[in-house]
């Protein structure tokens, strides 16, 4: 690895410079991009098929919105943990350092007990499905405490977290600290979070809300577009089978692989502006030069 040989040109971005550099980096890394989205993402499909099964289907052939929402909220949860491989592949590929995504996939397996702490209790992934599954024990219709209510309430912590707290996969995949640490010494994920959040929290927030604007513009004209092709070729204006299970899940989670190259470039931003993350990586750069003469 070479810390002063990046494939980005490390310094500090706006928010629309992270946008443009963020499509470079799918053009670059297109190939696995979709495999590592697609790999992190499988898991969590086939998990939300299983809790989902038959809602897109009604006798009264009106638009099945429950399940359209139960699916939203469920990939909107879900995003951040299904797209860690993504995330150890970028921190890699970002430096001369050879990764594939089955090495990616292999490294963030390492971290899954973490994971399951921070973003499957934590970040409400596991509560989530919880509830689903509760509701749809319940009751055949829509359990308006349990998935609306509940789950709702739910989803705004979900953002709160992610707005001043957005940096979790980061910091547990790249950095590597410890959920839990027996020498005070030693800094974990939670110190660590605190330390590179809290001077940029009204940044974080604003960035946040322009992401989530992105992502839904994006969702939408994805959709769309699928919808359109459709009626054009198919003759079938309305969502089928195949658009409600495979064609609108895949959208968001395209789209969420997306936003988590934005994620990861305001991640790099960030320790540029408060951490002089260039000048740290040049310093030890030179350190390890000089200790490879000095061997």
């Amino acid at each position: 690895m070479q810390l002063d040989r990046t494939h980005l040109a490390v310094r500090e971005r706006n928010g629309f410079e992270i946008l443009d550099m963020s499509l470079h980096v799918l053009r670059t890394y297109f190939r696995a991009w979709w495999q590592a989205t697609l790999l992190g993402a499988l898991p969590f499909m086939l998990i939300n098929v299983a809790l989902l099964w038959g809602l897109w289907t009604n006798d009264d052939e009106e638009f099945p919105s429950r399940y359209v929402y139960l699916m939203t909220v469920l990939i909107f949860i879900e995003a951040p943990w299904a797209t860690a491989v993504l995330t150890t592949y970028l921190g890699a590929a970002v430096f001369d350092e050879k990764m594939n995504v089955r090495a990616a996939w292999r490294e963030t397996w390492k971290r899954l007990p973490q994971l399951v702490w921070c973003q499957g209790i934590l970040r409400g992934v596991l509560p989530a499905i919880g509830l689903i599954v509760l509701a749809r024990q319940s009751d055949r219709d829509m359990n308006w405490f349990l998935e609306g209510f509940l789950l709702i309430m739910l989803g705004l912590y979900v953002v709160a977290i992610r707005a001043f707290r957005p940096f979790i996969n980061e910091i547990l995949l790249l950095e590597r600290n410890p959920v839990r640490a027996k020498s005070s010494q030693v800094i974990t994920a939670g110190k660590r979070s605190k330390w590179l959040h809290d001077p940029s929290g009204g940044d974080l927030v604003l960035r946040w809300i322009a992401a989530a604007i992105v992502s839904i513009l994006l969702a939408l004209a994805f959709t769309q577009t699928l919808t359109v092709t459709s009626g054009v070729f198919f003759g079938n204006w309305n969502w089928g089978w195949f658009m409600l299970l495979v064609g609108f899940p895949l959208v968001l989670w395209l789209v969420s692989g997306f936003m988590a190259i934005v994620r990861f470039l305001n991640y790099l931003d960030l320790r540029i502006r408060h951490e002089g993350w260039e000048v740290e990586l040049r310093l030890r750069a030179e350190a390890v030069r000089l200790a490879n003469k000095l061997s």
